[in-house]
């Protein structure tokens, strides 16, 4: 690496070295300072995820999952509901669509994060290329009741401007600025690299 290169770089740093400013933080806002005159914006992607789940209306997954298992005379530590955990992490680890009744959960690229990372994102309808997981429907009983009660739960809670951990890491709530579109927020445990 060149000379001129090497400065450029070595000056790019949070750290404090002679005659130069440190990070500094100036109204909540992170801000890199080099060269002494330019002054570079720290975005924090993952914010609003936090932020998000600090509000009154945030319902967390075990508050969720606690009352749609009741509801069903299930518990954590049933068969039905161990099954269900099974099942969404597998989903989630192979980056395969989840099915609810009005909603879908799945994986894409945006711009915004990067041009090879996936990332959750809400649809109304499952798409052909990828494998789904159901969950709005079941031929066993017990775990329809399940389905059913959890996706009444879910709409009950969007119909009234909650926040709802639909697993743990990932926010799903209606929006009151885009027309009460879906919008889903998320920690970086759900951010995957692509590989090709």
């Amino acid at each position: 690496m060149n000379n001129k290169m090497l400065n450029i770089f070595s000056s790019f740093s949070s750290k404090k070295k002679k005659n130069q400013e440190k990070l500094e933080t100036q109204n909540l806002e992170e801000y890199l300072i080099f060269d002494n005159k330019t002054k570079v914006e720290i975005v924090d992607l993952y914010k609003n995820y936090k932020n998000k789940r600090q509000e009154s209306n945030f319902v967390s997954y075990d508050q969720l999952y606690s009352y749609v298992l009741l509801k069903a005379n299930q518990g954590f530590n049933s068969e039905l509901y161990k099954k269900y955990e099974q099942s969404y992490q597998n989903a989630l680890k192979n980056k395969h669509n989840l099915e609810f009744a009005d909603f879908v959960i799945s994986f894409n690229l945006d711009p915004k994060y990067s041009q090879t990372l996936l990332i959750p994102i809400i649809t109304s309808k499952t798409t052909s290329n990828n494998i789904a997981v159901n969950f709005a429907s079941s031929k066993d009983l017990a775990e329809q009741t399940f389905f059913t009660n959890l996706n009444q739960e879910i709409v009950k809670l969007l119909n009234t401007q909650k926040i709802l951990e639909i697993f743990p890491g990932l926010l799903i709530f209606k929006s009151t600025e885009t027309n009460s579109s879906l919008k889903t927020l998320f920690s970086k445990d759900f951010i995957s690299v692509i590989k090709r």
